[in-house]
């Protein structure tokens, strides 16, 4: 049996995600295609166009057999995290042939080339990282520039954000020494950049939440996930002045960080994601439960088949039953994963106010 697998948002679903599905269809010939799938955030730190349940069900129309949702303490971290922790998934299912990754480039021997070289992290390549950083350069904008230096068209490659994925994908698959096998494919259309331009403005309620965490919510903000004191102590400089959720993340952006890092750390803070938390995910080496979201009909073959090849708890959740947390997991699950629990409670009272 072959199972191929992908890792996409499937934000704003439509034609180039149905391509995408069919691309890897046809190409692998698997007998079956599991996708790892963001919940009701992406990883823009912005809440999607639909909720989970309705894009993992366009997704298993379009062709994949079973979807399984990316928790959202993977969903709200950098993009190093994000791809580190959906791969862990995939090598733990202990069934996945082959991972399909979109890239925006012909030339996936360079990608492959940097992607080893950013494994390999050498000590000239260091050095070079944390002086454009020091200079004031964004991290990935820094990386790009210290990776060209060492491999001729590596930096170039690694300035459009599709790419910058996929070498976080691959990297990801070294780290774990997996046997899962990388095919690049051309998608330009999936750039996480073009995500961002699809997405509802934050809610009045949205608002609300954070101005009251803001001012009333954890008391030392350091210890939410992705905090700093240096962020910290930009937020209680500015927080006198807060209006609305989109405008205080972009009043906060820097050279440093990005729009998209303060917003996921915002939403971090609202649900209460500590670092402590994070800690416990990579105990369990960010892989500590498979949450189905829809599978295809008649599908249970494939989830018999997991279960027979995994030691990570699959468990199902439906709209109807999007509160379930399995009781018979230990504590420490039953923490993290009802943080799902209270993201897609957020979502649904953002949307509706």
């Amino acid at each position: 049996m072959k199972i191929a697998a992908i890792i996409e948002e499937f934000n704003g679903f439509g034609t180039k995600h149905q391509n995408f599905i069919r691309q890897v269809r046809e190409i692998s010939q698997a007998d079956y295609v599991i996708a790892i799938m963001s919940g009701d955030f992406i990883q823009q730190g912005i809440p999607a166009l639909e909720n989970k349940y309705d894009r993992a069900k366009r997704a298993v129309l379009s062709g994949v057999d079973l979807v399984i949702e990316l928790p959202v303490f993977g969903v709200l971290s950098s993009p190093d995290t994000y791809a580190y922790a959906a791969v862990s998934m995939l090598d733990s299912l202990r069934c996945v042939d082959e991972v399909y990754i979109p890239c925006d480039t012909s030339y996936t021997d360079l990608l492959f080339d940097a992607a080893r070289f950013l494994f390999m992290e050498n000590r000239d390549y260091q050095l070079r990282l944390r002086n454009f950083r020091i200079a004031g350069m964004s991290f990935y904008d820094a990386q790009a520039r210290a990776v060209g230096m060492s491999i001729q068209g590596g930096g170039e490659i690694l300035q459009n954000p599709v790419n910058i994925f996929a070498a976080e994908y691959l990297r990801a698959l070294k780290r774990l020494y997996s046997q899962i096998v990388p095919r690049l494919i051309q998608a330009p259309d999936l750039s996480p950049k073009s995500r961002e331009n699809i997405w509802h403005k934050p809610s009045a309620y949205l608002s609300s939440l954070l101005k009251y965490a803001l001012f009333y919510g954890p008391k030392n903000m350091d210890e939410i996930y992705g905090g700093t004191s240096m962020l910290t102590q930009s937020i209680l400089q500015a927080r006198e002045s807060y209006d609305s959720f989109d405008t205080f993340c972009a009043r906060l952006k820097t050279p440093t960080r990005s729009q998209a890092n303060i917003r996921r750390y915002m939403l971090n803070m609202i649900l209460n994601m500590r670092k402590s938390d994070i800690a416990i995910c990579r105990l369990y080496g960010f892989s500590l439960y498979f949450r189905g979201l829809c599978a295809r009909p008649g599908g249970d073959d494939l989830a018999d088949y997991i279960r027979s090849h995994t030691w990570t708890p699959l468990f199902f959740t439906t709209p109807q039953s999007w509160d379930h947390v399995p009781k018979e997991a230990d504590p420490a699950i039953q923490r993290i994963a009802s943080l799902d629990v209270r993201a897609h409670k957020l979502y649904i009272l953002s949307r509706k106010n």
